[in-house]
């Protein structure tokens, strides 16, 4: 990322970024952070990653949706691609903080619930593992009380 540090510009790590830092971006760079655009020469992102919207996205220095920062102008997200133009900005989130770390977090996170139908299913394949191993054991031990030979006693549980 470029980054504005100390009145010069320089190229650091994008994980060296901090909130405030002032980047610059453009065609071709990938959005290193949460950027609020301070400055913009017809610079379009793609957000198809976050919103699925295949068209390049006008990003100016004016917030035109302050209720809905998806939709809002002058917002650029992490991992968004700039299609056209240049621009620069301020850093306002990284990392988890970031829309995109934030839905990961949430796809992460989630309590996987079984439903009815894996409950049901999970309990039919404990008693059908339950009554086979019984019938199992039946029949082997029944085989020697009978005489039978213990190979063909082995073959029938294996069988079972």
């Amino acid at each position: 990322a470029r980054v504005l540090r100390d009145g010069e510009w320089r190229i650091v790590d994008s994980k060296s970024l901090v909130p405030g830092d002032v980047v610059s971006v453009k065609m071709g760079d990938i959005i290193p952070g949460d950027i609020r655009i301070i400055r913009s020469e017809e610079m379009k992102v793609d957000n198809s990653s976050l919103t699925g919207e295949s068209d390049p996205l006008l990003r100016t220095a004016e917030c035109t949706h302050p209720e809905d920062p998806l939709k809002t102008a002058n917002l650029a997200f992490f991992g968004t691609i700039c299609n056209e133009g240049e621009g620069e900005g301020i850093v306002i989130q990284i990392g988890d903080s970031t829309i995109i770390g934030q839905i990961r977090n949430l796809a992460v996170t989630e309590r996987r619930e079984k439903y009815p139908l894996k409950k049901e299913l999970d309990s039919l394949i404990s008693y059908i593992t339950f009554l086979t191993f019984f019938l199992g054991v039946l029949f082997l031990g029944l085989g020697f009380i009978l005489g039978y030979n213990p190979v063909f006693n082995l073959i029938c549980v294996i069988g079972i």
